[in-house]
C-alpha cells in the first residue's frame, strides 16, 4: 500500500510539470515579440554579467604580470592646489626624473 501511495504522489508532480511546459511551449511560439524580448533580455544580462566577472577578475583579483610587483611605481610631481588642480606630470619632466633616478637605482 505504501508502494502505491508513492507512485501516485510522483506522477502528479511529472504530469504536472509536462503539462506546464507544454502550455508555457505553446505561449512562447504564439507570441514571437514576447519570445524574441525576454530572449534578448536574457542574452544581453549574461554578456553584461559576464564581462563585469572578466573586468573585475582581471583588474582586481588577478595578481599584477609582472616578477615583482612590489617594486612597480608611479611617478608624480608636487604642485600647490592654488596653481594647478589636478595637475599631471609632462613627458618631459617624466623622462628626465627616470633619468635621474634610474642611475640611483641597483637596476640588473
Amino acid at each position: 500500500m505504501m508502494k502505491a501511495h508513492g507512485d501516485r504522489r510522483g506522477r502528479p508532480l511529472l504530469e504536472t510539470l509536462r503539462r506546464e511546459l507544454r502550455v508555457a511551449s505553446r505561449l512562447l511560439l504564439k507570441e514571437r515579440w514576447f519570445t524574441m524580448a525576454a530572449v534578448t533580455a536574457l542574452g544581453l544580462g549574461i554578456a553584461v554579467s559576464n564581462t563585469i566577472f572578466t573586468l573585475v577578475n582581471g583588474i582586481l583579483l588577478r595578481d599584477l604580470p609582472f616578477s615583482d610587483p612590489d617594486r612597480v611605481v608611479t611617478i608624480g610631481m608636487a604642485v600647490r592646489p592654488s596653481e594647478r588642480p589636478n595637475a599631471g606630470v609632462s613627458f618631459q619632466v617624466a623622462r628626465e626624473t627616470s633619468v635621474a633616478t634610474i642611475g640611483d637605482l641597483d637596476v640588473e
